[in-house]
């Protein structure tokens, strides 16, 4: 199957949008989803990062270096409590499609740029049941249960996570931070309370931020990127319906009381309950659901102290998730960077600490050794005056790693005070960044 991803790879746009739109509205959902797996099926130098889990609290995978090699439970706990960060992410697929390692590439991406800045990360993807077998909220439960899973049973703070979702994973991921942190926020919807205030009652410390890439957030079609991206995106209007038609009992429609994340069409307030301090969403202007995903953005920014950042290409829904869809290799590696640069900044203002690169320590390694293989050498050709020449440069040393410790210090307090005050990044990073 590997050479048939290699030639959807090379395929130009016109062809290859259809062919996945092919897939994901293929009945039955079956058959839609044996050839989607083969299609996104990891490949053998990705193997050894993936660790499956298929029963207990939660199904789904671990994701990091080396992970495959985890022998046990408490080997896992182990490395999830040990790694600097947790990225709970939650996949799409129209709720009828997908796995949790179907975007290795991604995957293993974040992991190596996440290192590369310091950062040593862990991924934990969830497997949810998939519609039309698995009806509404079935889904939702999945993936509440693998995040209270992480927060209690692993007892991994808000401050070392950042949640992700994409398409219908989104949804899912929206359902579960309202659930998780604020399950009274429905309580709040409609009439006089539609604005009101909302005190959270679940975890007290949200994640330390949010990724969405095209994320569902009505069962609406009327905005005006619906007709005019129709024939451009890999979701169309009679595939939308179809979704929803299969994700719901059929004497069941789809409305904010009886689809929570719904509700998001209806609130004005309480955002900050529920939805981190930092946010950025990946749109395709191409995509029929631009429209609403920027109105619900721009409410957000309205109402809220939250920072959102908004990341559009010209390109279709879930861009950058599905990454065979993108051609032009640059465009992916520029997201990146704004993706890991967000992350590192959202857990520098979380943590109140700033976090040194890789090349960073590496330069401050090769400095000590430096000065190691000096204090060697000096002691060789002066032995009459040794004791006094290793205490001088011992001091040195010392006087050296203070000042680095108070530097850091220094630069901690400073974050502290700047991000509290600022977003946590230029809307302007890139090029890529619209307001």
């Amino acid at each position: 199957m590997d050479h048939v991803r290699q030639f959807m790879r090379g395929m130009p746009n016109q062809i290859s949008v259809p062919t996945v739109k092919m897939i994901l509205q293929m009945n039955p959902p079956t058959a839609a989803r044996a050839l989607m797996n083969d299609l996104t099926r990891p490949l053998k130098h990705q193997l050894p990062y993936i660790k499956k889990v298929h029963g207990g609290a939660w199904r789904g995978a671990w994701i990091g270096e080396n992970m495959q090699s985890a022998e046990s439970y408490e080997d896992v706990k182990a490395r999830v409590q040990k790694a600097d960060l947790i990225i709970f992410t939650i996949h799409g697929g129209g709720f009828r499609i997908g796995t949790s390692t179907m975007y290795m590439k991604a995957y293993t991406t974040w992991i190596e740029m996440l290192k590369d800045n310091g950062i040593h990360a862990i991924i934990m993807s969830v497997k949810y049941r998939l519609s039309p077998e698995a009806k509404y909220p079935e889904p939702t439960e999945d993936c509440v249960r693998a995040y209270q899973h992480l927060r209690n049973s692993l007892a991994v703070p808000g401050n070392k996570i950042v949640v992700t979702g994409d398409s219908a994973g989104g949804a899912l991921l929206f359902e579960t931070m309202m659930d998780c942190h604020a399950p009274d926020v429905y309580d709040h919807l409609g009439g006089d309370n539609a604005t009101g205030a909302i005190e959270s009652k679940g975890y007290p410390d949200l994640p330390a931020a949010m990724m969405l890439s095209s994320p569902l957030v009505t069962e609406k079609f009327d905005a005006p990127s619906w007709k005019a991206n129709d024939k451009h995106d890999i979701v169309t209007t009679k595939f939308a319906k179809q979704v929803l038609r299969e994700y719901f009992d059929p004497e069941v429609a789809p409305t904010p009381e009886t689809m929570k994340v719904l509700a998001l069409s209806r609130m004005e307030k309480g955002f900050e309950v529920f939805l981190p301090k930092n946010v950025i969403v990946y749109v395709g202007k191409k995509e029929v659901m631009r429209d609403d995903i920027l109105e619900l953005c721009n409410r957000v920014k309205r109402n809220s102290t939250i920072n959102v950042q908004v990341v559009q290409e010209d390109l279709v829904h879930d861009w950058y998730m599905i990454r065979d869809l993108v051609k032009k290799k640059s465009i992916l590696e520029q997201n990146d960077r704004v993706f890991i640069r967000f992350i590192k900044q959202a857990l520098e203002q979380a943590q109140g600490h700033s976090i040194r690169s890789s090349a960073q320590f590496k330069e401050v390694r090769s400095r000590q050794g430096r000065q190691a293989s000096m204090s060697e050498s000096f002691m060789s050709s002066s032995s009459a005056n040794s004791s006094s020449a290793q205490t001088a440069l011992e001091s040195s040393l010392a006087a050296e790693s203070e000042l680095l410790e108070t530097l850091s210090q220094v630069g901690s307090h400073k974050d502290r005070r700047s991000t509290s005050e600022t977003p946590i990044a230029s809307p302007t990073i890139l090029g890529l960044i619209t307001v």
